[in-house]
């Protein structure tokens, strides 16, 4: 991105000294004197600009990137407000997310203390909310809601950010020395320009031979696409140290094996990002930049909320599978995500997302304050569970191979009788428990 390199004013202080920083941490800013309003703002530290003898720093309250001396920083801790919980649509849910909400409150005022982390803010909200037991029993896996983290969480990631690892070395923050530029390939995709325009409704990307070259992508290229589609990023935790942060946060509150990072970066004021689809994982949506609109609906018969695989089901509303209204449950969650929120989407309910009409959240043209954003992203980050065969289904199958054994062609009789009931029984598709590693084992 853009960085307004600002002189400051020097100040003598022990906290300011540069063996104090280091890159993805948080300071606050002091003695400076170009903008004195700034003096006391939180912001994190991106990279140490050796040139100019200065560090890239970005503003969480309004994503903008300036460069401080390092005697205008004083290590800091991340920003972390009181939580916030809302969606919930019906009197149930809101006493359960009140609930919640007290819960982490409670957690926050007697476990945790601040962290100077990039992801320190997020790892306090994450580690409250992995130790509610209201969550856990009542929410994880059945209830849709968004979770206000403030200046946490808003503009950890950005388009400019993603933009400049196009070019190798461009970006500091590479989560290996050795990065290669991004290409268009199964992991970077542009989905296909007619979903923007309401004349695809399959949430799907546009193959072309250009796109399958392995050719380096340009940051002009990557502007023009944003256009009209949505740029997807898969396993982006590979790519740099922020968002692997962020994804380490959630797999280390919650006690997941697998966990991942994908990146979605879509144009403001787009009618359509993603059509109406299911995703086999349960997933916590952070918003980072723009704003981007939620409708989350409840599972049917038609739409189950625990489809495996290799029980003859699958994701609905994707690579040419339309998935209409009249075949999901009824509304659950209707919000639009602004920078700092995090929505959290159980496994399997069906969903769509859009920009619409949110531009002018971000700026308003009579008074000309706020920040005009231009693009919206988010980071979806994925606890792994069914996708690796982490399910009650395929526990029950490997004890019935161990028990059981393999007939003479390979087969166990045990296994397949399993395979056949999770057609039929919903709760032998479920998840294993989150936290399940941190669980002791019971002792003979």
């Amino acid at each position: 991105g853009k960085f307004l390199d600002t002189g400051g004013g020097t100040v003598s202080s022990s906290d300011s000294t540069a063996c104090d920083l280091c890159a993805n941490s948080w300071a606050k800013i002091q003695g400076l004197q170009s903008r004195p309003s700034l003096n006391g703002s939180p912001c994190r530290l991106l990279f140490w600009h050796g040139e100019s003898g200065r560090w890239a720093c970005r503003l969480p309250s309004s994503g903008e990137s300036i460069r401080l001396r390092p005697s205008n920083l004083k290590f800091g801790s991340a920003p972390v407000a009181a939580p916030r919980l809302r969606g919930g649509r019906c009197n149930t849910s809101k006493q359960l997310l009140l609930k919640v909400q007290t819960e982490m409150e409670e957690h926050l005022s007697t476990h945790l203390k601040a962290s100077g982390a990039g992801a320190g803010g997020i790892r306090r909200f994450f580690e409250a909310l992995a130790a509610s037991q209201t969550f856990i029993s009542n929410i994880y896996g059945r209830r849709p809601f968004v979770l206000e983290c403030g200046e946490a969480v808003a503009h950890q990631w950005t388009v400019e950010d993603q933009i400049a690892m196009l070019s190798p070395g461009a970006y500091p923050d590479c989560a290996r020395a050795d990065t290669k530029p991004i290409t268009l390939s199964k992991n970077s995709k542009f989905t296909h320009p007619a979903i923007g325009k309401c004349e695809a409704h399959s949430f799907m990307a546009v193959v072309t031979e250009k796109d399958t070259s392995l050719e380096p992508l340009t940051p002009t290229v990557a502007r023009e696409r944003l256009r009209s589609a949505t740029w997807v990023i898969a396993g982006g935790n590979t790519l740099a140290t922020t968002l692997s942060g962020i994804c380490e946060v959630v797999q280390n509150a919650f006690g997941t094996p697998f966990v991942t990072t994908n990146v979605y970066m879509s144009h403001l004021d787009s009618s359509v990002t993603a059509p109406l689809h299911t995703d086999r994982f349960d997933s916590f949506i952070f918003q980072t930049e723009g704003s981007k609109r939620w409708r989350v609906f409840d599972t049917s018969s038609t739409t189950p909320p625990w489809p495996v695989l290799d029980a003859g089901m699958s994701d609905r509303g994707k690579n040419g599978d339309v998935l209409y209204l009249e075949q999901v449950g009824p509304l659950m969650l209707d919000e639009c995500l602004n920078p700092g929120d995090v929505l959290y989407l159980p496994r399997g309910h069906p969903h769509a997302t859009s920009t619409f009409d949110t531009s002018s959240l971000h700026f308003n043209a009579a008074s000309g304050q706020g920040t005009q954003a231009k693009h919206s992203t988010s980071l979806t980050v994925s606890l792994l569970l069914e996708s690796v065969g982490l399910t009650y289904d395929k526990i029950l199958r490997c004890a019935a191979g161990m028990l059981e054994g393999r007939n003479n062609l390979g087969q166990c009789a045990a296994a397949e009788e399993v395979l056949h009931a999770t057609a039929v029984h919903q709760e032998l598709r479920q998840v294993l428990p989150v936290g399940f590693l941190a669980c002791d084992l019971a002792t003979e």
